[in-house]
Protein backbone atom coordinates (compact mmCIF):
# COMPACT_ATOMS: atom_id res chain seq x y z
CA UNK A 1 0.00 0.00 0.00
CA UNK A 2 1.21 3.84 -0.54
CA UNK A 3 -0.03 6.73 0.90
CA UNK A 4 -0.95 10.00 -1.09
CA UNK A 5 -1.36 13.56 0.53
CA UNK A 6 -4.01 15.75 -1.30
CA UNK A 7 -5.33 19.23 0.24
CA UNK A 8 -4.97 18.38 3.76
CA UNK A 9 -6.45 14.41 3.63
CA UNK A 10 -4.74 10.85 2.92
CA UNK A 11 -5.81 8.60 0.38
CA UNK A 12 -5.04 5.14 1.10
CA UNK A 13 -3.90 2.99 -2.16
CA UNK A 14 -6.37 0.17 -3.16
CA UNK A 15 -4.33 -3.41 -2.93
CA UNK A 16 -6.23 -6.16 -4.41
CA UNK A 17 -7.59 -9.32 -2.40
CA UNK A 18 -5.23 -11.34 -4.36
CA UNK A 19 -2.15 -9.41 -3.61
CA UNK A 20 -2.61 -9.52 -0.15
CA UNK A 21 -3.51 -13.66 0.01
CA UNK A 22 -0.26 -13.79 -2.38
CA UNK A 23 2.22 -11.78 0.30
CA UNK A 24 1.43 -14.14 2.94
CA UNK A 25 4.00 -17.42 2.68
CA UNK A 26 1.30 -19.95 4.44
CA UNK A 27 -1.75 -21.17 2.79
CA UNK A 28 -4.29 -19.13 2.70
CA UNK A 29 -8.30 -20.04 2.39
CA UNK A 30 -11.06 -17.38 1.96
CA UNK A 31 -14.34 -19.36 3.06
CA UNK A 32 -17.55 -17.35 2.50
CA UNK A 33 -21.16 -18.11 4.51
CA UNK A 34 -21.89 -21.57 3.13
CA UNK A 35 -18.75 -22.44 3.88
CA UNK A 36 -17.37 -22.79 0.55
CA UNK A 37 -13.85 -21.76 -0.57
CA UNK A 38 -13.84 -18.44 -2.68
CA UNK A 39 -10.28 -17.34 -2.57
CA UNK A 40 -6.87 -18.89 -2.23
CA UNK A 41 -3.12 -18.19 -2.85
CA UNK A 42 -0.42 -20.48 -4.13
CA UNK A 43 0.90 -21.53 -1.20
CA UNK A 44 -2.64 -23.26 -0.86
CA UNK A 45 -2.72 -25.00 -4.06
CA UNK A 46 0.73 -26.45 -3.07
CA UNK A 47 -0.37 -27.83 0.11
CA UNK A 48 -3.50 -29.24 -1.74
CA UNK A 49 -1.31 -30.70 -4.67
CA UNK A 50 -3.25 -28.80 -7.03
CA UNK A 51 -3.85 -25.79 -9.28
CA UNK A 52 -5.39 -22.72 -7.26
CA UNK A 53 -8.32 -22.81 -9.68
CA UNK A 54 -9.42 -26.91 -8.73
CA UNK A 55 -10.30 -25.70 -5.24
CA UNK A 56 -12.59 -23.14 -5.68
CA UNK A 57 -16.15 -23.28 -4.60
CA UNK A 58 -15.44 -26.39 -2.98
CA UNK A 59 -17.15 -26.80 0.68
CA UNK A 60 -14.41 -26.63 3.19
CA UNK A 61 -15.74 -29.86 4.24
CA UNK A 62 -14.75 -31.33 1.61
CA UNK A 63 -11.03 -30.61 2.21
CA UNK A 64 -10.11 -33.11 4.75
CA UNK A 65 -10.86 -36.77 5.22
CA UNK A 66 -14.16 -38.09 5.72
CA UNK A 67 -14.17 -39.25 9.30
CA UNK A 68 -12.74 -36.04 10.35
CA UNK A 69 -15.92 -33.87 8.19
CA UNK A 70 -17.99 -33.33 11.46
CA UNK A 71 -15.26 -31.80 13.17
CA UNK A 72 -13.73 -30.06 10.52
CA UNK A 73 -16.27 -28.57 9.74
CA UNK A 74 -17.13 -27.69 13.36
CA UNK A 75 -13.89 -25.44 13.40
CA UNK A 76 -15.81 -22.69 10.79
CA UNK A 77 -19.06 -22.74 13.03
CA UNK A 78 -17.72 -21.64 16.00
CA UNK A 79 -13.92 -20.57 14.83
CA UNK A 80 -11.63 -21.19 17.81
CA UNK A 81 -9.75 -17.97 18.22
CA UNK A 82 -6.12 -19.48 18.44
CA UNK A 83 -3.74 -21.89 15.97
CA UNK A 84 -4.84 -25.63 16.42
CA UNK A 85 -2.99 -28.41 15.51
CA UNK A 86 -5.72 -31.04 17.06
CA UNK A 87 -9.09 -31.66 17.41
CA UNK A 88 -10.97 -31.87 21.12
CA UNK A 89 -10.18 -35.33 21.22
CA UNK A 90 -6.74 -34.96 20.62
CA UNK A 91 -6.71 -36.16 16.84
CA UNK A 92 -4.88 -34.35 14.93
CA UNK A 93 -6.11 -31.80 12.00
CA UNK A 94 -5.90 -33.30 8.66
CA UNK A 95 -6.42 -31.60 4.81
CA UNK A 96 -6.46 -34.50 2.31
CA UNK A 97 -4.73 -33.58 -0.95
CA UNK A 98 -6.97 -34.16 -4.05
CA UNK A 99 -4.77 -36.83 -4.88
CA UNK A 100 -5.90 -38.45 -1.53
CA UNK A 101 -3.16 -37.81 0.73
CA UNK A 102 -3.62 -36.67 4.26
CA UNK A 103 -1.24 -33.96 5.57
CA UNK A 104 -1.08 -32.61 9.19
CA UNK A 105 -2.02 -29.09 9.70
CA UNK A 106 -1.59 -26.34 11.98
CA UNK A 107 -4.39 -23.80 11.25
CA UNK A 108 -5.61 -20.22 12.66
CA UNK A 109 -9.22 -18.98 11.62
CA UNK A 110 -10.76 -15.80 12.47
CA UNK A 111 -13.81 -13.48 11.10
CA UNK A 112 -13.43 -10.57 8.37
CA UNK A 113 -15.29 -8.60 6.33
CA UNK A 114 -14.72 -7.34 3.09
CA UNK A 115 -17.17 -4.69 1.16
CA UNK A 116 -20.08 -6.01 3.77
CA UNK A 117 -19.50 -9.26 3.14
CA UNK A 118 -18.59 -11.94 5.91
CA UNK A 119 -16.02 -14.32 5.47
CA UNK A 120 -13.58 -16.98 7.61
CA UNK A 121 -10.06 -15.77 6.67
CA UNK A 122 -8.15 -19.59 7.31
CA UNK A 123 -4.30 -19.92 7.72
CA UNK A 124 -2.88 -23.49 7.49
CA UNK A 125 0.70 -24.59 7.77
CA UNK A 126 2.22 -28.34 7.05
CA UNK A 127 3.38 -29.58 10.18
CA UNK A 128 4.10 -33.17 8.59
CA UNK A 129 8.29 -33.11 10.26
CA UNK A 130 7.25 -31.46 13.26
CA UNK A 131 4.75 -34.30 13.49
CA UNK A 132 7.36 -36.61 13.02
CA UNK A 133 9.60 -35.05 15.10
CA UNK A 134 7.08 -35.47 17.93
CA UNK A 135 6.64 -38.86 17.27
CA UNK A 136 10.45 -39.60 17.28
CA UNK A 137 10.53 -38.00 20.40
CA UNK A 138 7.76 -40.12 22.17
CA UNK A 139 9.28 -43.11 21.00
CA UNK A 140 12.57 -42.11 22.44
CA UNK A 141 10.99 -41.39 25.51
CA UNK A 142 9.25 -44.34 25.95
CA UNK A 143 12.41 -46.39 25.56
CA UNK A 144 13.78 -44.49 27.93
CA UNK A 145 11.03 -44.97 30.26
CA UNK A 146 11.14 -48.54 29.62
CA UNK A 147 14.83 -48.67 29.88
CA UNK A 148 14.52 -46.70 33.37
CA UNK A 149 11.66 -49.25 34.58
CA UNK A 150 13.39 -52.14 33.42
CA UNK A 151 16.89 -51.18 34.88
CA UNK A 152 18.04 -54.11 37.21
CA UNK A 153 19.94 -50.95 39.61
CA UNK A 154 17.38 -48.56 41.75
CA UNK A 155 17.19 -45.43 39.60
CA UNK A 156 15.41 -42.45 40.40
CA UNK A 157 14.89 -38.66 39.58
CA UNK A 158 14.99 -35.71 42.00
CA UNK A 159 14.26 -32.14 41.29
CA UNK A 160 16.89 -29.22 42.24
CA UNK A 161 15.90 -29.65 45.97
CA UNK A 162 16.01 -33.18 46.09
CA UNK A 163 11.99 -34.05 45.58
CA UNK A 164 11.76 -37.55 44.04
CA UNK A 165 10.19 -37.18 40.46
CA UNK A 166 10.46 -40.88 39.43
CA UNK A 167 11.78 -43.87 41.05
CA UNK A 168 12.24 -47.37 39.10
CA UNK A 169 10.96 -51.10 39.78
CA UNK A 170 14.19 -51.88 41.41
CA UNK A 171 14.40 -49.21 43.78
CA UNK A 172 11.18 -50.42 45.40
CA UNK A 173 12.35 -53.97 45.17
CA UNK A 174 15.53 -52.95 47.00
CA UNK A 175 14.67 -50.61 49.33
CA UNK A 176 10.81 -50.91 50.08
CA UNK A 177 9.28 -47.85 49.13
CA UNK A 178 6.61 -47.90 46.40
CA UNK A 179 7.24 -45.23 43.51
CA UNK A 180 3.74 -43.85 44.57
CA UNK A 181 4.42 -43.41 47.97
CA UNK A 182 7.58 -41.52 47.76
CA UNK A 183 7.12 -39.65 44.61
CA UNK A 184 6.90 -35.79 45.79
CA UNK A 185 8.90 -36.63 48.64
CA UNK A 186 12.04 -35.92 49.92
CA UNK A 187 14.66 -38.64 48.89
CA UNK A 188 14.36 -40.80 52.10
CA UNK A 189 17.28 -43.17 51.99
CA UNK A 190 20.19 -41.72 54.01
CA UNK A 191 20.70 -42.30 57.15
CA UNK A 192 21.72 -38.97 58.39
CA UNK A 193 20.78 -35.92 57.10
CA UNK A 194 24.15 -33.98 56.92
CA UNK A 195 24.73 -36.86 54.57
CA UNK A 196 21.92 -35.76 51.91
CA UNK A 197 22.91 -32.11 52.76
CA UNK A 198 26.29 -32.52 51.62
CA UNK A 199 25.31 -35.17 48.87
CA UNK A 200 22.85 -32.44 47.49
CA UNK A 201 25.50 -29.41 47.85
CA UNK A 202 27.79 -31.41 45.42
CA UNK A 203 25.32 -32.33 42.59
CA UNK A 204 23.74 -28.64 42.48
CA UNK A 205 27.30 -27.19 42.19
CA UNK A 206 27.63 -29.57 39.28
CA UNK A 207 29.25 -32.26 40.17
CA UNK A 208 29.22 -35.63 39.17
CA UNK A 209 28.71 -38.35 41.72
CA UNK A 210 30.85 -41.44 40.48
CA UNK A 211 30.95 -44.61 42.84
CA UNK A 212 30.49 -42.99 45.87
CA UNK A 213 30.00 -45.68 48.89
CA UNK A 214 27.45 -44.91 51.80
CA UNK A 215 24.83 -46.41 53.44
CA UNK A 216 21.00 -46.34 52.42
CA UNK A 217 17.80 -47.31 54.68
CA UNK A 218 15.17 -49.16 53.95
CA UNK A 219 11.73 -48.88 54.34
CA UNK A 220 12.14 -51.45 57.06
CA UNK A 221 15.18 -50.19 58.63
CA UNK A 222 17.20 -52.48 56.60
CA UNK A 223 21.13 -51.16 56.12
CA UNK A 224 21.93 -51.59 52.57
CA UNK A 225 25.48 -50.61 51.45
CA UNK A 226 25.29 -48.75 48.27
CA UNK A 227 27.62 -47.12 45.29
CA UNK A 228 25.76 -44.07 44.57
CA UNK A 229 26.25 -42.07 41.18
CA UNK A 230 24.44 -39.15 40.47
CA UNK A 231 24.52 -36.94 37.09
CA UNK A 232 23.17 -33.71 37.36
CA UNK A 233 20.95 -32.23 34.75
CA UNK A 234 21.07 -28.52 33.46
CA UNK A 235 17.93 -26.17 32.35
CA UNK A 236 18.83 -22.45 31.88
CA UNK A 237 22.40 -22.51 33.49
CA UNK A 238 20.91 -23.83 36.44
CA UNK A 239 20.85 -27.57 37.88
CA UNK A 240 16.73 -28.36 37.22
CA UNK A 241 17.20 -32.29 37.79
CA UNK A 242 19.50 -34.92 38.79
CA UNK A 243 19.53 -38.51 37.97
CA UNK A 244 20.55 -41.02 40.86
CA UNK A 245 21.67 -44.93 40.70
CA UNK A 246 22.29 -46.82 43.44
CA UNK A 247 23.99 -50.02 43.01
CA UNK A 248 23.17 -52.31 46.03
CA UNK A 249 27.10 -53.58 47.20
CA UNK A 250 25.59 -54.80 50.72
CA UNK A 251 26.28 -59.00 49.91
CA UNK A 252 29.77 -57.82 48.40
CA UNK A 253 30.81 -55.81 51.24
CA UNK A 254 29.13 -58.19 53.72
CA UNK A 255 31.76 -60.72 52.56
CA UNK A 256 34.89 -58.79 52.21
CA UNK A 257 33.97 -58.08 56.31
CA UNK A 258 33.31 -61.84 56.75
CA UNK A 259 36.09 -62.81 55.42
CA UNK A 260 38.28 -60.17 56.96
CA UNK A 261 36.95 -60.80 60.20
CA UNK A 262 37.55 -65.20 59.73
CA UNK A 263 40.54 -64.57 58.36
CA UNK A 264 42.36 -62.27 60.87
CA UNK A 265 40.66 -64.27 63.91
CA UNK A 266 41.74 -67.62 62.12
CA UNK A 267 45.68 -66.24 61.26
CA UNK A 268 45.95 -65.20 64.65
CA UNK A 269 44.77 -68.23 66.80
CA UNK A 270 46.81 -70.55 63.95
CA UNK A 271 49.65 -68.63 64.21
CA UNK A 272 49.69 -68.96 68.01
CA UNK A 273 48.91 -72.49 67.88
CA UNK A 274 50.69 -73.65 65.73
CA UNK A 275 53.87 -71.82 67.87
CA UNK A 276 52.79 -73.75 70.41
CA UNK A 277 52.95 -76.94 68.84
CA UNK A 278 56.15 -76.18 66.62
CA UNK A 279 57.76 -75.03 70.54
CA UNK A 280 56.55 -78.16 72.12
CA UNK A 281 57.84 -80.46 69.36
CA UNK A 282 61.19 -79.28 69.82
CA UNK A 283 61.56 -79.33 73.59
CA UNK A 284 60.28 -83.42 73.19
CA UNK A 285 63.15 -83.60 70.69
CA UNK A 286 65.49 -82.14 72.75
CA UNK A 287 64.56 -83.97 75.64
CA UNK A 288 64.35 -87.32 74.13
CA UNK A 289 67.22 -88.15 77.29
CA UNK A 290 64.91 -86.84 79.46
CA UNK A 291 61.30 -87.63 79.72
CA UNK A 292 60.37 -85.45 82.90
CA UNK A 293 58.10 -82.87 81.64
CA UNK A 294 56.29 -84.99 78.83
CA UNK A 295 53.06 -84.87 80.57
CA UNK A 296 52.98 -81.53 80.55
CA UNK A 297 54.24 -80.61 77.16
CA UNK A 298 51.61 -83.65 76.26
CA UNK A 299 48.41 -81.40 77.69
CA UNK A 300 49.57 -78.19 75.90
CA UNK A 301 49.69 -80.07 72.50
CA UNK A 302 46.27 -81.67 73.44
CA UNK A 303 44.94 -78.20 74.22
CA UNK A 304 46.07 -76.09 71.10
CA UNK A 305 44.88 -79.31 69.02
CA UNK A 306 41.52 -79.15 70.29
CA UNK A 307 41.75 -75.52 70.54
CA UNK A 308 42.09 -75.68 66.38
CA UNK A 309 39.17 -78.26 66.51
CA UNK A 310 37.18 -76.28 67.98
CA UNK A 311 37.99 -72.99 65.93
CA UNK A 312 36.82 -75.07 62.65
CA UNK A 313 33.68 -76.10 64.20
CA UNK A 314 33.18 -72.61 64.73
CA UNK A 315 33.78 -71.79 61.58
CA UNK A 316 31.71 -74.35 60.12
CA UNK A 317 28.79 -73.76 61.93
CA UNK A 318 29.23 -70.03 60.75
CA UNK A 319 29.20 -71.16 57.10
CA UNK A 320 25.99 -72.94 57.70
CA UNK A 321 24.31 -70.62 59.13
CA UNK A 322 24.87 -68.52 56.19
CA UNK A 323 22.67 -70.57 54.37
CA UNK A 324 19.92 -70.60 56.30
CA UNK A 325 19.87 -66.22 55.95
CA UNK A 326 18.98 -67.09 52.60
CA UNK A 327 15.77 -68.15 53.48
CA UNK A 328 14.40 -67.48 56.96
CA UNK A 329 11.30 -68.24 58.70
CA UNK A 330 9.64 -65.36 60.62
CA UNK A 331 9.15 -66.56 64.53
CA UNK A 332 7.82 -64.15 67.03
CA UNK A 333 10.53 -62.34 68.76
CA UNK A 334 8.45 -62.74 72.06
CA UNK A 335 8.12 -66.48 72.18
CA UNK A 336 11.43 -67.25 70.54
CA UNK A 337 13.14 -65.22 73.51
CA UNK A 338 11.22 -67.15 76.15
CA UNK A 339 12.47 -70.68 74.16
CA UNK A 340 16.02 -69.44 73.93
CA UNK A 341 15.76 -68.26 77.77
CA UNK A 342 14.56 -71.65 79.17
CA UNK A 343 17.12 -73.64 77.29
CA UNK A 344 20.07 -71.02 78.04
CA UNK A 345 19.09 -71.64 82.05
CA UNK A 346 19.85 -75.48 82.00
CA UNK A 347 23.04 -74.82 79.71
CA UNK A 348 24.18 -72.43 81.95
CA UNK A 349 22.77 -72.73 85.72
CA UNK A 350 25.40 -70.57 87.55
CA UNK A 351 24.23 -67.83 85.52
CA UNK A 352 21.29 -65.12 86.56
CA UNK A 353 19.53 -64.26 83.18
CA UNK A 354 16.50 -61.78 83.23
CA UNK A 355 14.22 -61.35 80.67
CA UNK A 356 11.95 -57.87 80.07
CA UNK A 357 8.48 -58.51 81.51
CA UNK A 358 6.89 -57.48 78.34
CA UNK A 359 8.91 -58.09 75.42
CA UNK A 360 7.51 -57.03 71.83
CA UNK A 361 5.91 -59.47 69.48
CA UNK A 362 7.15 -59.08 66.39
CA UNK A 363 7.89 -60.95 63.42
CA UNK A 364 11.55 -61.91 62.95
CA UNK A 365 14.21 -64.36 61.15
CA UNK A 366 14.28 -67.67 62.86
CA UNK A 367 18.16 -67.22 62.31
CA UNK A 368 17.93 -64.45 65.04
CA UNK A 369 17.95 -67.36 67.47
CA UNK A 370 21.99 -68.17 67.00
CA UNK A 371 22.80 -64.35 67.30
CA UNK A 372 20.95 -63.59 70.52
CA UNK A 373 22.21 -66.84 71.56
CA UNK A 374 25.64 -66.59 71.02
CA UNK A 375 25.62 -63.00 72.85
CA UNK A 376 24.49 -64.21 75.87
CA UNK A 377 26.99 -67.00 75.81
CA UNK A 378 29.58 -65.09 75.12
CA UNK A 379 28.70 -62.51 77.99
CA UNK A 380 28.17 -65.62 80.62
CA UNK A 381 31.31 -67.37 79.67
CA UNK A 382 33.40 -64.16 79.61
CA UNK A 383 32.28 -62.76 82.65
CA UNK A 384 34.41 -62.42 85.50
CA UNK A 385 32.12 -63.71 88.13
CA UNK A 386 30.75 -66.98 89.83
CA UNK A 387 27.64 -65.85 89.25
CA UNK A 388 27.12 -64.11 85.48
CA UNK A 389 24.28 -62.02 85.31
CA UNK A 390 23.13 -60.72 81.99
CA UNK A 391 19.65 -59.08 81.30
CA UNK A 392 17.56 -58.66 78.11
CA UNK A 393 15.56 -56.14 76.35
CA UNK A 394 13.85 -54.91 73.61
CA UNK A 395 12.19 -52.59 71.58
CA UNK A 396 10.67 -51.77 68.12
CA UNK A 397 10.55 -48.77 66.07
CA UNK A 398 11.52 -48.65 62.61
CA UNK A 399 14.04 -51.35 63.44
CA UNK A 400 13.90 -54.25 66.13
CA UNK A 401 16.46 -53.70 68.43
CA UNK A 402 17.43 -56.42 71.17
CA UNK A 403 19.83 -55.29 74.14
CA UNK A 404 21.92 -57.60 76.07
CA UNK A 405 23.30 -56.26 79.17
CA UNK A 406 26.35 -57.94 81.47
CA UNK A 407 28.11 -56.97 84.57
CA UNK A 408 31.59 -56.32 82.75
CA UNK A 409 32.36 -52.83 83.09
CA UNK A 410 34.22 -52.90 79.86
CA UNK A 411 34.65 -54.69 76.67
CA UNK A 412 38.50 -56.19 75.85
CA UNK A 413 40.54 -54.25 73.49
CA UNK A 414 40.27 -56.63 70.77
CA UNK A 415 36.27 -56.82 71.48
CA UNK A 416 35.88 -52.95 70.88
CA UNK A 417 37.92 -52.88 68.12
CA UNK A 418 36.42 -55.60 66.22
CA UNK A 419 32.63 -54.01 66.81
CA UNK A 420 34.43 -50.18 65.93
CA UNK A 421 35.71 -51.97 62.45
CA UNK A 422 39.29 -51.10 63.69
CA UNK A 423 41.96 -53.04 61.70
CA UNK A 424 44.09 -51.70 63.55
CA UNK A 425 43.34 -52.88 66.94
CA UNK A 426 44.23 -56.01 68.67
CA UNK A 427 43.02 -58.75 67.47
CA UNK A 428 39.52 -60.49 68.44
CA UNK A 429 41.11 -63.95 69.98
CA UNK A 430 39.27 -67.03 68.90
CA UNK A 431 37.26 -67.81 72.02
CA UNK A 432 35.83 -64.68 70.82
CA UNK A 433 34.12 -65.83 67.60
CA UNK A 434 30.55 -66.39 69.12
CA UNK A 435 30.81 -62.35 68.99
CA UNK A 436 32.00 -62.57 65.43
CA UNK A 437 29.76 -65.10 64.53
CA UNK A 438 26.68 -62.49 65.67
CA UNK A 439 28.21 -59.96 64.29
CA UNK A 440 28.41 -61.97 60.93
CA UNK A 441 24.69 -62.78 61.06
CA UNK A 442 23.28 -59.89 62.10
CA UNK A 443 24.83 -58.13 59.14
CA UNK A 444 23.89 -60.24 56.60
CA UNK A 445 20.25 -59.55 57.92
CA UNK A 446 20.67 -56.44 57.16
CA UNK A 447 21.16 -55.31 60.51
CA UNK A 448 23.96 -54.01 62.65
CA UNK A 449 25.59 -55.15 65.92
CA UNK A 450 26.92 -52.56 68.40
CA UNK A 451 28.21 -51.55 72.40
CA UNK A 452 28.28 -49.06 74.76
CA UNK A 453 30.27 -49.21 78.36
CA UNK A 454 28.87 -47.49 81.23
CA UNK A 455 29.50 -48.42 85.09
CA UNK A 456 26.07 -50.33 85.63
CA UNK A 457 27.47 -52.51 82.47
CA UNK A 458 28.81 -53.68 79.17
CA UNK A 459 25.11 -53.80 76.65
CA UNK A 460 25.37 -55.29 72.79
CA UNK A 461 22.59 -54.14 70.93
CA UNK A 462 21.26 -56.43 68.10
CA UNK A 463 19.70 -53.87 65.21
CA UNK A 464 17.47 -55.54 62.32
CA UNK A 465 14.91 -54.56 60.10
CA UNK A 466 11.61 -55.57 60.18
CA UNK A 467 9.72 -58.22 58.63
CA UNK A 468 6.50 -55.94 59.03
CA UNK A 469 7.65 -52.51 58.07
CA UNK A 470 5.49 -50.05 59.61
Amino acid sequence: MDDRHTAGTTETAYVPLETILESIPDPVLLVDEDSRITELNEAAGDLFDCRTEALLGQRWGDCCPDNDRAAFTGLIEEPPGERLDRFDDGAPIRIETLAGERRPVELSIERIYDGGESFLFCQLREISERIEREQTLRTTIARLEALFEASPVPMMVLDADGTIERWNRAATTTFGWEGATVTGEQYPLFTEPSTREAFMERVLSGERIVGLETTHQGRDGSLVEVELYAHPLREGGDVSSIIVSAIDITALKQREQHLSVLHRIMRHTLRNKLNVIYAVGEQLVADQDNPVGDEDFSDRLIDATEELIRLSDQAERINNDLRRVESPAPVALDAMLHGLYDDLEQEHPEASITLEEELPSVSVPDITRTIFGELIDHAIEHSDSERPAVAVDAAVNRRIAVSITDEREALTEGERGFLNRDESAALLHGSRMRLAHADILASELGGQLSASETDGGTTLTVELPRLDPA
